[in-house]
């Protein structure tokens, strides 16, 4: 195995730029963490700069768990003497009070000198004479509650004068390092493993690719962990012998930790996948994918969503905990909005799961007047009474639109009022929020924050929910005012001037350059309101990528990116005969397959050395299994994946 690679290609731009200089050392010394609060590997000129102002976060991880690791790195081996590292009290909790220093020996680390139980900002350490260029300060635990967010102001280190002689140490295990550890420290040195890209067989198929995958998953990836093992699929698999680390793994660039299932599984990230297998089961005749799909839904409803509030452990933060048992986090918030094929799979195995999970949505909002709500609940711990009117939250429209959703599936099913009440209730506060041009805020008066603007992809996520919603709805009053109210964001979007598309593959948290859910959603709009301009702004996003000649190599593409783009010209090949769509959607397949295959896996990105389904492999297996459906001609399509918003 070649290992010269870092765990993505662009984060060699990150490294480049660490070079510091510090006192009279070399200018050519880097400062380099392996994580920070969100994201992998990156530099740290900052703990260098003479301002402890200027500082550096470990992230949420647990340091007992998972410690976080910085690298003092000399461009000629040095003898460090002395090190000295700068923290701070914040929130009444010193933010490091364990940390030990290693010197790297071949491809091995000899323990240096260590500092345990300070009370100090300022800890300093004699080190034991070792010439490396490579220092590295892995620090174990701190103050706070949860013994996270560690904080560093500055690093200050001295030199052993002249030509101070080296004592002859051997390199030991690190104490309590994980395999996960290690791939952190790889990453963040440019060690990573390099697995080459995969040749398409076309004798093998997209439908061989989807196949193997699953049957992997079958074999190795379900959950084999806890006091009760059950067939719902682990998160995270390294690609290195296919098994979960049981550690933390380290995040890709843009990639939050705390959005990852570390150490279970989350049924959110796995909703397309469920769609897919029953799909699998009929084109391969194998009954044994829509078995696979049936017993993992019906294990987390029956076994998992007995939570205090009725909310489920999934979504952008909650997950199921393999190893405890229980919800792996307690805040709540949608990720998609779940496709009417997957509620009713869960209504019909256990209603009682999905009216917890609608009634429990109210546990999201603030205020019953204004409906004012935040995108997070806590799953174990219901809002009292009188409602935190003084806790506000962040109201982002998209989740408001989610909500209604549910509240209309499960009028749908129960007949009951009370969700009419609530989503009456939800589509006042759209109405409350607007802005005077029609278009809905990313963040309305009402919020936390000040209102970030109009934001027309606010318009197009809640207008598409609602009119989704007033199929549930009926002949009320209520499932009229979602279709007035939904047909009117999407009028407003509509009559917008329209944006040249950009082509970017790169997703980042918080960020929005790849912008292929919102042709999805336009399409979507298209179907629902027959407004051609919808249709025309999905067709000239996927002309601008479908021009494409090559990946970059130097971007790590999510398997998310691949599937939505090909399930984007399987929607256009439904609505129009051009067949420039099905060649996008076979190519992009192909490019998908070629980037991410390894291993009888999928990678979470290109470039990566794990399986991660936070990045959506899923809808990329959903496209392939859709893609083959519809290269049979014969075969009864899968429906448009309509979940990202």
């Amino acid at each position: 195995m070649v290992r010269c690679g870092l765990i993505h290609a662009g984060m060699a731009v990150v490294l480049a730029a660490a070079a510091v200089a510090h006192g009279a050392a070399a200018p050519a010394v880097r400062l380099v963490a392996d994580r920070a609060d969100s994201g992998g590997a990156v530099a740290v000129p900052q703990l260098a700069d003479g301002d402890v102002a200027t500082q550096w976060n470990s992230g949420p991880l647990d340091l007992r768990q998972a410690p976080a690791n910085l690298f003092v790195i000399f461009p000629e081996p040095a003898v460090v003497a002395h090190l000295e590292l700068e923290t701070v009290v914040s929130k009444g909790a010193l933010r490091v009070t364990d940390f030990e220093v290693y010197g790297r020996v071949d491809a091995g680390w000899a323990l240096l000198g260590q500092v345990s139980g300070s009370t100090a900002t300022t800890q300093s350490v004699d080190l034991k004479p070792c010439r490396t260029r490579h220092v590295r300060v892995r620090l174990r635990d701190n103050a706070r509650e949860g013994h996270s967010w560690a904080v560093l102001g500055e690093i200050r280190w001295s030199l052993a004068e002249g030509s101070a002689a080296s004592a002859a140490l051997s390199p030991s295990a690190v104490a309590d390092e994980t395999a996960g550890e290690r791939l952190a420290v790889a990453a963040a040195l440019g060690e990573l493993p390099v697995y080459p890209r995969a040749a398409f067989d076309p004798e093998r198929g997209v439908i061989g690719y989807a196949r193997s995958f699953v049957d992997t998953l079958l074999a190795a990836g379900t959950d084999r962990y806890g006091t009760q093992t059950s067939p719902m699929f682990v998160s995270l698999l390294l690609l290195e012998d296919g098994q979960h680390a049981r550690s933390v793994l380290p995040a890709m660039p843009g990639q939050r930790q705390g959005d990852r299932a570390m150490f279970g599984g989350n049924l959110q990230h796995d909703v397309p996948l469920l769609l897919a297998l029953p799909h699998l089961s009929r084109l391969t005749g194998d009954g044994r994918y829509d078995e696979a799909s049936r017993a993992y839904l019906a294990f987390f409803l029956e076994h998992c969503t007995a939570t205090p509030t009725g909310l489920w452990p999934w979504g952008e933060h909650a997950h199921w905990d393999f190893f405890e048992e229980r919800p792996g986090h307690t805040l709540h918030e949608y990720l998609g909005a779940p496709p009417p094929e997957f509620l009713e799979a869960a209504w019909a195995l256990r209603p009682q799961a999905v009216i917890g999970e609608a009634d429990g949505l109210l546990n999201h909002v603030r205020d019953l007047e204004t409906f004012q709500f935040c995108r997070h609940a806590e799953i174990d711990r219901p809002l009292g009474e009188p409602r935190q009117a003084d806790r506000k939250g962040l109201d982002f429209p998209r989740h408001g639109g989610m909500f209604v959703r549910l509240w209309a599936f499960a009028y749908s099913r129960t007949g009951e009022n009370r969700y009419l009440d609530w989503c009456q209730g939800m589509m006042r506060h759209f109405t409350l929020v607007r802005q005077a041009d029609g278009t809905l805020p990313v963040l309305s008066r009402y919020s936390d924050r000040q209102a970030l603007g109009p934001g027309f992809g606010c318009n197009l996520s809640v207008g598409v929910s609602l009119l989704e919603s007033s199929v549930w709805l009926g002949q009320t009053p209520c499932g009229d005012q979602a279709r007035r109210l939904g047909r009117e964001l999407l009028d407003t979007l509509a009559a917008a001037p329209p944006r040249v598309p950009h082509v970017a593959f790169a997703m980042a948290y918080g960020s929005s350059e790849f912008a292929g859910a919102d042709a999805l959603l336009r399409l979507q709009a298209f179907r629902l309101t027959g407004d051609v301009r919808h249709r025309a702004a999905a067709m000239a996003f996927a002309e601008a990528y479908a021009a494409v000649e090559a990946i970059p190599a130097e971007v790590p593409v999510r398997a998310m990116v691949y599937g939505i783009l090909v399930n984007l010209y399987l929607d256009l090949a439904d609505l129009d005969p051009n067949p420039a769509w099905m060649a996008a959607a076979e190519r992009y397949a192909r490019w998908g397959i070629e980037d991410l295959w390894c291993r009888g896996l999928f990678r979470g990105a290109s470039g990566g050395v794990i399986y991660d389904s936070e990045c959506f492999v899923s809808t990329f297996v959903y496209s392939l299994v859709r893609l083959e459906a519809r290269q049979r001609g014969g075969a009864a399509p899968l429906p448009p994946l309509v979940y990202h918003r």
